[in-house]
Formats: C-alpha cells, sequence, structure tokens
C-alpha cells in the first residue's frame, strides 16, 4: 500500500500538481504532515490535490491497522471505505475517478493475490484473543459464552 501512495503522488495523471509530502510513511508526523499539506492546498484552491490527499490519508491509516488485523480484512475494509465515499458524489471530477479506479484496482489485486496464495494470514494479537474467548467460553455462566457463539460458530 505504500507503493499505492507513492504511485499516486508521483503520476502527473492523478497528482497534477507534483506535491509530494516530505516525510517518510514510518516516521512520526507523516499523517500531520499531509493534514497540513491538504489545508494549505484547500487555501490555494488547488482540490484536485485535496482529492488526492482525501484518499491517500485512509490508505495510510489502513497501513497502521496492519499491525492488529489480517490484510484481507484491511483491504475489504478499505475497499468498501472508498466505494462508499465514491458513491455519495454526485457529480465525481475526472481526477476523482481516476483515484478512485487506481484505488480499487491495486485492492482488486492485493485481495485476489492473497486469494490464490491461499495462505493463511493471521495476527498473532487476534490468535490470542479468539485463544483467550475460547477459554472462558468453556466456563459455565461466562458471559464470553455469548460472544463466543455470535462470532465463531
Amino acid at each position: 500500500m505504500k507503493n499505492l501512495i507513492c504511485d499516486l503522488f508521483t503520476k502527473t495523471d492523478t497528482n497534477p500538481h507534483r506535491i509530494f509530502p516530505e516525510k517518510d510513511f514510518d516516521m512520526n508526523g507523516y499523517e500531520q504532515n499531509l493534514e497540513l499539506l491538504k489545508q494549505r492546498e484547500q487555501k490555494n484552491q488547488h482540490f484536485s490535490f485535496v482529492l488526492l490527499i482525501d484518499y491517500i490519508l485512509p490508505i495510510y491509516r489502513h497501513i497502521k491497522a496492519l499491525i492488529d488485523l489480517t490484510p484481507e480484512l484491511v483491504l475489504s475494509d478499505l475497499k468498501d471505505y472508498f466505494e462508499i465515499r465514491y458513491k455519495k458524489r454526485e457529480h465525481p471530477i475526472e481526477i476523482d475517478t481516476l483515484i478512485y479506479e487506481k484505488c480499487q484496482q491495486f485492492i482488486k489485486k492485493k485481495l485476489t493475490e492473497l486469494e490464490e496464495s491461499q495462505q493463511i494470514l493471521s495476527n498473532p494479537k487476534l490468535d490470542k484473543l479468539v485463544e483467550l474467548l475460547k477459554k472462558h467460553a468453556e466456563k459455565p455462566n461466562s458471559r464470553s459464552n455469548l460472544i463466543f457463539v455470535l462470532f465463531f460458530k
């Protein structure tokens, strides 16, 4: 997904102003830098770039979510998020459609790759949570019985 952000920032069709944030993805303050850049571009009335940042911010936030969630879950959520936002627009401008389509193509490709690999990807934190819920569900009169029944059966 970092490559998608770089691609969106560096291509003239999705970034006509050729503006790129100064900070690295993994450094503290990257998201704040994007927010400040967005505010500056709104003042300068560069609305195509504001749209670009409106796509990049959720991608960046979803990258951070990979620490706690599986890639399939993160990508599916991001795909749905973009779909809902795009469909809310009555008359999307050309660059909005272009960025949306590039993001959807990337996400579909990655989801297909994950599915074809048939590799079971999990997250240690989620696995531990499931293990703890199962242990608590075994206890009589446990509140987690309901949770276990709702989510795992």
